[in-house]
């Protein structure tokens, strides 16, 4: 998973603070999750890109007997945007310290799949990079247990 530099991302204007989205699109999540579960910690943002995607893409299911490697289909993209109160500290070259992060996902929310194929970290409203997974590292994960995720997909069925 290769790290960008923002100079070879798209220029997107920075949001006015660190604490609202940039975009009208962005809309708040009705529950507010934190890096360790518990709903005390920043803002969740989420926004529909309007937009599918197709391809096959590693998988892996919720029950151990499902032996099945690979999902083929057409996947929703949606964003899901953290706004942390304070910056989250550096998690290696690949996590660097950030205030707020946007993810992309591919989604299957029938199915309960969902894979992150971006994630750009900002600080200060500033980009720092992002992380951005080709194809062929995208893992589609099975979760019914309540998550952003989960949520996203509520979102989207609005």
């Amino acid at each position: 998973m290769p790290f960008i530099e923002p100079a070879t991302l798209p220029q997107r204007p920075p949001p006015a603070t660190a604490a609202k989205p940039a975009s009208v699109d962005w809309q708040p999540a009705a529950t507010e999750h934190s890096l360790t579960g518990d709903t005390s910690g920043g803002k969740t943002y989420f926004r529909d890109l309007h937009t599918t995607r197709e391809g096959t893409f590693a998988v892996m299911y919720e029950s151990f007997l499902d032996q099945r490697n690979t999902v083929t289909g057409t996947f929703r993209v949606a964003q899901f945007r953290y706004v942390y109160p304070a910056p989250i500290e550096a998690g290696g070259a690949a996590h660097p310290e950030h205030d707020e992060s946007i993810t992309t996902v591919l989604l299957d929310c029938a199915q309960h799949l969902a894979g992150d194929t971006s994630t750009e970290y900002l600080l200060r409203g500033s980009s720092l990079g992002a992380t951005v997974r080709a194809d062929r590292d995208v893992l589609m994960i099975q979760m019914t247990l309540p998550s952003t995720v989960t949520e996203l997909c509520r979102f989207l069925e609005r």
